[in-house]
């Protein structure tokens, strides 16, 4: 309903355009409550890499990443975010 793909990405078969093509298969089918926007997109699949390159779960990259405000910020400021959050954790 969010359009969100990167809860798609957690499967590590289902790339960002297949899960795209997804979105819009059940969008069709259920409705939902935002437009599919793409750019944004590429944007959180971005910052959930970045987490686990620096040794964060998939799991634990995508649920930070769901507590970003702004998801058209530059990487490098959702990354600091981000992190200073998990920190205070």
């Amino acid at each position: 309903q969010n359009a969100d793909t990167a809860i798609f990405s957690l499967n590590p078969r289902l790339g960002t355009k297949n899960a795209q093509k997804k979105i819009i298969e059940l969008k069709n089918k259920l409705g939902g409550l935002t437009e599919l926007n793409l750019s944004q997109n590429s944007g959180t699949s971005e910052l959930i890499e970045a987490l686990e390159a620096i040794g964060y779960t998939r799991q634990e990259a995508f649920k930070a990443s769901q507590t970003i405000t702004d998801p058209t910020s530059p990487l490098s400021v959702q990354l600091n975010l981000v992190l200073r959050q998990m920190d205070r954790k």
